[in-house]
């Protein structure tokens, strides 16, 4: 999912695409310095094998975000998205189960835990954010996975202009954790069974938390209301990437 904004705010001197991962959903969207311009993504593709090709799913789990095209021109001190599905938001993998030959080794990730009623939490932990091996913390797509935390990448047109995907997921860019989560959340596990050829990575979500809808500000703990009109499919939270940080 896309869509365009611009500011003429000086941390904008060059368009930037940004890339969401949330639950395994890609969400993508462009600033530019001067008027709103579309974003071809282009993917999939033969640019950067086998990432570039990797197709994506559960999108419209990425119900609205700001600065999005209705606010074209604001300078935000926040980059804010809003999610809802039928599951609540994964934040992260709070524990790695590693099987071998020679046994089981259980590893725990510090991961803010799920609040009991919905909350905003700054800097959140998020589990492991290792990006590759058997600790990290990516689902099974391909060349490692994508982050199962929230995630942000910023694609930098200055490499080669407009046509520039420097900093993408796909051309192996690297993830910026939130600055803050509002909402509720759960954690996952994921176990490597290396018991089998070739071995078996499966990743396992915690239990829902109660329903928090995604309407209201009180629904989601005091994080900003999303803008009149988003659909919500009864778990929500809003996921902010502080500009200073």
């Amino acid at each position: 999912m896309q869509a365009t904004s611009t500011t003429q705010h000086p941390w904008f001197k060059n368009l930037l695409t940004l890339m969401f991962f949330i639950s395994a959903g890609l969400f993508q969207f462009s600033y530019a310095q001067n008027g709103c311009q579309s974003c071809t993504l282009r993917y999939p593709d033969n640019s950067n094998l086998p990432r570039s090709a990797q197709a994506f799913n559960e999108s419209d789990v990425l119900k609205a975000f700001d600065p999005g095209p209705s606010i074209c021109g604001k300078a935000p001190e926040y980059i804010k998205l809003w999610y809802s599905d039928e599951h609540a938001l994964t934040l992260g993998v709070r524990r790695v189960i590693v099987k071998s030959a020679a046994g089981t080794t259980t590893t725990d990730y510090p991961i803010t835990p799920t609040p009991a009623s919905p909350t905003c939490v700054d800097h959140p932990l998020v589990g492991t954010t290792a990006s590759s091996g058997d600790q990290s913390g990516n689902d099974v797509a391909v060349d490692g996975g994508r982050p199962l935390w929230p995630s942000l990448f910023i694609t930098d047109l200055t490499v080669n202009g407009a046509s520039s995907r420097k900093g993408d997921w796909q051309q192996g860019g690297t993830p910026l954790a939130p600055s803050r989560v509002c909402g509720t959340w759960k954690a996952a596990v994921r176990t490597v069974d290396k018991t089998r050829s070739p071995e078996v990575v499966t990743v396992t979500p915690d239990a829902d938390p109660a329903k928090n809808t995604s309407n209201t500000t009180l629904d989601l703990g005091g994080g900003d209301q999303p803008p009149a009109g988003t659909a919500e499919e009864g778990y929500g939270a809003v996921v902010y990437w502080k500009l200073s940080d």
